[in-house]
């Protein structure tokens, strides 16, 4: 049996608020069990059924021993902090330090309906922190304020791409110049994808915006959907010059900046 695919990005899917469980039937038990097969096969240490793009409260979590399964799983009580690094199967190249409960106590029942508590500490308790987040449509970024993430996926881009500048300009570093063109289209390929995600979140905004058109009666609607089109067709753009990895330099990294972003 194929292992099911991982939802991706921050999509509409991933921010819906699940329902819970009310049928307790060989359907929720097959869930269970491909939830189950994914973890096993991504290596991962949690995962939920909103990551399969199921509305569900339904969540799998590793604890070291064995494989947990949690129906309408809540959270009972927390205590302390931890600060350390999280990261997510829906985000795979995205890593970053949030601080997290060191100690939380969770209620829910398993396949057969039947309800338990369990309190768990550390990184189980940051795990399930996390899957829980999952099934009120939460992503572990939305724990960063703009700033904060910016500077985390800085630093993470920044560092990934000195080590190959650095390796690249090493003495016994074969073809330099091909090595550092792959640093700087590997962060390309990262800014492009910064950007992608930016267009898509400006035209859901919009649309979602408009159903309220009545609260703005100042907003210049047509300028709304000329930046939107604008966006739509940048991205476009830069999804196509990325699609394919660059073999020749194509423009100068010593070219200027624009003067200003507009």
């Amino acid at each position: 049996m194929s292992v099911h695919s991982i939802e991706q990005g921050d999509t509409a899917r991933l921010r819906e608020i699940s329902q819970p469980v009310v049928q307790f039937n060989q359907e929720l038990h097959q869930l269970l069990d491909n939830l189950a097969e994914a973890l096993s096969a991504h290596g991962v240490l949690g995962l939920s059924a909103p990551q399969f793009g199921i509305p569900v409260q339904v969540m799998v979590v590793d604890t070291g021993e064995q494989v947990e399964e949690w129906v309408n799983p809540r959270l009972v009580s927390q205590r302390g902090e931890q600060l350390g690094p999280e990261s997510c199967a829906s985000f795979p190249d995205l890593t970053v330090r949030l601080t997290r409960p060191w100690e939380v106590t969770v209620e829910g029942a398993d396949r057969h309906g039947n309800i338990r508590q369990r309190t768990a500490q550390g990184v189980l308790a940051r795990v399930i922190c996390h899957e829980l987040d999952h099934l009120r449509g939460v992503l572990h970024i939305d724990h960063l304020d703009d700033d904060a993430l910016f500077a985390q996926l800085w630093d993470n881009v920044g560092r990934h791409v000195a080590q190959h500048l650095d390796e690249a300009e090493e003495p016994a570093a074969e073809n330099t110049t091909k090595q550092i063109l792959q640093a700087r289209w590997e962060e390309f390929t990262q800014a492009a994808g910064f950007f992608a995600d930016a267009a898509w979140k400006y035209s859901l905004a919009a649309e979602w915006l408009y159903d309220f058109h009545d609260l703005l009666p100042d907003l210049d609607w047509q300028q709304v959907w000329q930046m939107e089109r604008a966006l739509t067709e940048l991205s476009e753009a830069v999804d196509a010059a990325s699609s394919e990895p660059q073999t020749s330099a194509t423009a100068s990294s010593s070219d200027p900046p624009p003067a200003e972003h507009a």
